[in-house]
């Protein structure tokens, strides 16, 4: 695997934002399940528990009428039968409602996050509705037969004891509810603090990273740039014996080998050009020295060519005096040649 510097810039910024990123999606992510943790808790406290809270007061006082109703019929039997019958179907329908606020509680017990404590509460408070209840209901019957003994020490001697216990099981269940919405409250509490403890470790780790990556990003890419600088800057000026050191294969890194290698080329250039120069200096030098022959060579040749034209003068003139001549032996000869004509005459004359 590559290491940090031998990676591309792009890929670098790339890490780097993205595991920022990552930090921040970890924080909105731990914010967003301790949020969630959070209304679990309330929804337990203000939902579930209040309701279950609610219902155990409701069947407490329920049963608190019940005490109430099947007595009042055992004690009106006697003084007013109509007031004793009345309590006695008050009674009925309170024993209808507990029943349905003893299902409603029950369903309740059994979902979400089961307690074995609350489980074995419900259990008790179950048995002892099924086996007080029953017993009530007999002491009104019995008070509305006329058997008023009968009823009085079934109230008080059989249903006084499970009463009580009634009593002391919904006021436990109320209690357990106050202590489980309590220990809910100190839960969302809790993991309000966790959160937010681990929200500010979270940025803190991110700030940190972010930092360190920005540092590392940023002098990994300035010091070679500045390396580029200081190389391109000596080859503005003349100066093309700078060494280029190339340590990363990044963009900056072929950015500096790009410059060393224009380096190299520019060095060359400049050496063939040197060369050139002499050679041209050499050429010159030759091209001097011919010229000064060339020009000695002229004026001889210029000396020579004035005095052939004196001589050409000369020649003209002696030309012209032959010319001169040749025209005066001409005359002499077409003279000789009349005077050897008539010369032939004669000695044809002569000799006929």
């Amino acid at each position: 695997m590559p290491s940090a510097i031998h990676r591309s810039i792009s890929t670098r910024l790339t890490l780097g934002f993205g595991g920022i990123l990552i930090l921040l999606i970890a924080v909105a992510a731990v914010g967003q399940i301790s949020a969630k943790a959070v209304q679990k808790r309330m929804q337990e406290i203000t939902g579930v528990n209040a309701t279950k809270t609610k219902l155990a007061n409701a069947m407490l006082a329920t049963v608190n009428a019940l005490s109430i109703q099947s007595r009042s019929v055992v004690m009106l039997d006697a003084v007013d039968a109509a007031r004793s019958k009345e309590q006695s179907q008050q009674l009925n329908e309170s024993l209808k409602r507990y029943a349905a606020q003893e299902r409603e509680l029950s369903a309740l017990v059994q979902a979400g996050d089961t307690n074995p404590a609350e489980q074995a509460l419900m259990q008790d408070i179950e048995a002892i509705a099924k086996k007080t209840g029953p017993e009530l209901q007999q002491a009104a019957s019995q008070a509305l037969d006329g058997d008023a003994v009968a009823a009085n020490m079934t109230v008080m001697v059989r249903a006084n004891p499970g009463e009580l216990a009634w009593n002391t099981k919904l006021a436990d269940m109320v209690e357990l509810q106050y202590a489980r919405s309590q220990e809910a409250t100190q839960l969302a509490e809790r993991t309000q603090s966790q959160a937010l403890v681990t929200g500010m470790v979270l940025v803190v780790a991110a700030l940190a990273l972010g930092a360190l990556i920005a540092w590392r990003i940023t002098i990994s890419i300035t010091i070679p740039i500045g390396r580029a600088m200081v190389v391109a800057e000596r080859i503005a000026a003349g100066d093309l014996t700078s060494a280029v050191e190339v340590r990363i294969n990044d963009e900056t890194g072929r950015l500096l080998e790009a410059i060393s290698t224009m380096q190299d080329k520019l060095r060359q250039l400049v050496g063939n050009i040197s060369q050139t120069a002499n050679n041209i200096e050499s050429s010159s030098a030759e091209v001097a020295s011919a010229t000064l022959d060339l020009s000695q060579r002229t004026e001889v040749a210029s000396h020579n060519l004035q005095s052939a034209a004196s001589n050409l003068e000369n020649l003209n003139g002696t030309v012209e005096n032959s010319a001169e001549s040749a025209r005066n032996a001409n005359r002499l000869a077409a003279a000789a040649s009349d005077t050897a004509t008539r010369s032939g005459e004669v000695v044809n004359k002569v000799v006929q």
